[in-house]
Formats: C-alpha cells, sequence, structure tokens
C-alpha cells in the first residue's frame, strides 16, 4: 500500500511539472498571497493584478510618503491636485501670475512696429509717419492777427491759418493763408478774386478788354 501511494505521489508531481512547463501564467494567475508581501526588486505579475478586499468600483491606491497606500475615488483624487502638481511644457501653457506679464511683454514686442502687428507710438504719443499709408495731414490753425499766423511752429506743407483780423486797428479783414513748405500763400474768396481781376475797371474803351478784365 505504501509503496502505492508513493507511485501516485510521484505521478501527481509529474502531472504538476508538466502543467507549470507547457503554461505557467495559469499557475501564477491561480496564486493567491493571503499576508504581506516585500521585495527589495521589481515585482513582476505576468497577468491581472486582483485585490480580494478594499477594492471599489473607480476608485484608485494613493500612497503617502512611507509608501503606505489607501483607497481614494477619482473625483477625490484629481480635487486634490491643481496646476502647482503638473510641470508646464513649452506649447500649451497655463495661466501663471508670475511671469504673465512678461509673457505678454514678449508678445508686444515681437508684434511691434511690423507688418500685421502692432502700431508703435514716438515720445509725443504719435504713430510714427513710416508705419502710416501715404496720407496728407493738415493742421488747421485759427489767428487773431499776421503776426500770430508767422508764429506758428512747427508749420508743415499744407497747413492753413485762418487769420481774424489782418490788419488790427483799421477795417477787420479775414483772410486764409495755406503753408507752400516756403511761405504762406492766400486763399482768394471768390469777391477778392474777381477784384483782383478786375482791377482796372476805368479800361473800357474797349469791350475785348474789359471782359478780359471782368474774367469773362
Amino acid at each position: 500500500m505504501k509503496n502505492t501511494n508513493s507511485g501516485l505521489l510521484k505521478f501527481l508531481i509529474l502531472v504538476l511539472l508538466i502543467e507549470i512547463a507547457s503554461n505557467p501564467s495559469a499557475v501564477l494567475a491561480a496564486t493567491r498571497i493571503g499576508t504581506n508581501i516585500s521585495t527589495g526588486g521589481t515585482l513582476t505579475a505576468d497577468g491581472a493584478l486582483k485585490f480580494s478586499s478594499g477594492a471599489v468600483n473607480n476608485y484608485i491606491l494613493k500612497t503617502d510618503a512611507s509608501g503606505n497606500t489607501a483607497w481614494i475615488s477619482v473625483g477625490t483624487a484629481l480635487g486634490n491636485s491643481d496646476t502647482d502638481s503638473l510641470t508646464q511644457g513649452t506649447t500649451n501653457l497655463y495661466y501663471d501670475p508670475a511671469d504673465v506679464d512678461s509673457r505678454a511683454d514678449a508678445r508686444i514686442t515681437l508684434q511691434a512696429g511690423v507688418a500685421g502687428g502692432l502700431a508703435t507710438l514716438d515720445g509725443l504719443g504719435k504713430i510714427s509717419s513710416g508705419q502710416l499709408p501715404a496720407i496728407t495731414i493738415t493742421n488747421v490753425n485759427v489767428v487773431a492777427d499776421i503776426a500770430a499766423r508767422d508764429a506758428l511752429t512747427p508749420v508743415e506743407t499744407g497747413d492753413v491759418a485762418i487769420v481774424l483780423d489782418e490788419h488790427p486797428g483799421l477795417a477787420v479783414v479775414s483772410n486764409t493763408y495755406i503753408y507752400d513748405g516756403t511761405v504762406w500763400q492766400e486763399v482768394k474768396k471768390p469777391l477778392n478774386q474777381y477784384f483782383a481781376i478786375a482791377n482796372n475797371l476805368s479800361e473800357l474803351t474797349s469791350p475785348s478788354t474789359a471782359r478780359t478784365n471782368l474774367g469773362l
């Protein structure tokens, strides 16, 4: 009887060894650890790792500094984190009060004074002429008299001066002048222009000369 049992045991051991050799994962999958385990290196599980107690649907394991673990919900895990927990990348950046001003300044500097970018202001708070299209800008000045007109500065070609009283102390005469880049040129009023042409009305001996003098 003893020999029979010994032979049966050897047969079972042989079957087990053959099973392990042909399908080791099946044996590992059936391995059950009921107490704490410790390893000084890497613990590798060839297959699913299943917890038989403590696990809850949509929960994950967290660890403390000592390596102790506890189950917490995914929502709780995300709620305990913020952008301070993440390393900022180089493309998709998040808001950071510490350097938001420097980023904005860098963008402004990059686009300042370039085509499709931002216009810049000079020391007087005006846009540089080099950043404007070809346009003519004139100033219209209303002054009391000729002396005030001549004192205007700076003046540019095309600037206009309206002189309210050209000859103070005499009859009030208002005239308009335009600066040609060198001197002020009077802008003739229709009536003044008429008298300028018809300055010799006494010359009526010739109808054709009279018509010429009258601008007809």
